[in-house]
């Protein structure tokens, strides 16, 4: 197996991944905010606020990482499931446009391949997947660029919900599946000057998440 046919991989979606969101990101920006916009940073440096449009293209920037290997997964007859970062604050669930998109960590799970998104987007070859707990856990197994075995694992915690508990390098992740993402608001970091620092959201409990699987 080349590894290194994969990081390559990684590196030109990567590529891909910055143009899009930075122009999608950059045709949104101040067009989105309105008078009853609800902020929760607004200075001279940055704006914080809950995009109050559902029909907001923010939707689109937060689950069309990926798009450039759709093609290739429908030629290969594949199915692909796509999970964005879900995030609490005040109590609710929120989607969240970073003004870094770093700092943005989708996951795309196909057959054969999984793309992890971050500040460096990493595509791994596939093993095996396995399921228990009633179908609620899986386990994927795939293979880093060094040809080492590592898990991916997530529990669904609500079902028809889609939302998901991952455990990706000994990290947890709350994700919810991007065929879902319309039924939460947003919340919009944007910055006109340099890269400003990120919202801080709420700590989950995640020990209690994965108790409330249903």
């Amino acid at each position: 197996m080349n590894f290194g046919m994969y990081k390559e991989k990684g590196a030109r979606i990567q590529k891909i991944q910055i143009i899009v969101f930075m122009l999608l990101h950059i045709l949104q920006g101040s067009a989105q905010v309105k008078k009853d916009t609800i902020f929760l940073i607004h200075d001279e440096i940055q704006k914080i606020y809950i995009a109050p449009d559902k029909e907001s293209g923010y939707y689109k920037s937060l689950t069309s990482f990926f798009d450039s290997n759709v093609k290739r997964y429908k030629q290969r007859k594949e199915k692909i499931k796509k999970w964005v970062p879900l995030y609490q604050y005040h109590e609710d669930y929120y989607l969240y446009v970073p003004c870094d998109f770093g700092y943005h960590n989708p996951i795309q799970i196909a057959e054969k391949e999984l793309l992890i998104g971050g500040m460096v987007t990493r595509l791994y070859k596939i093993n095996k997947k396995s399921k228990s707990l009633g179908s609620h856990h899986i386990k994927i197994e795939y293979q880093d660029y060094d040809g080492k075995i590592q898990y991916l694992e997530y529990t669904m915690i609500d079902e028809q919900k889609e939302i998901a508990v991952f455990m990706f390098q000994n990290e947890y992740r709350f994700m919810v599946s991007a065929e879902k993402v319309m039924d939460y608001p947003i919340i919009v970091n944007e910055s006109k000057r340099n890269k400003v620092s990120e919202f801080v959201f709420e700590p989950l409990d995640y020990k209690t998440l994965l108790k409330q699987t249903n």
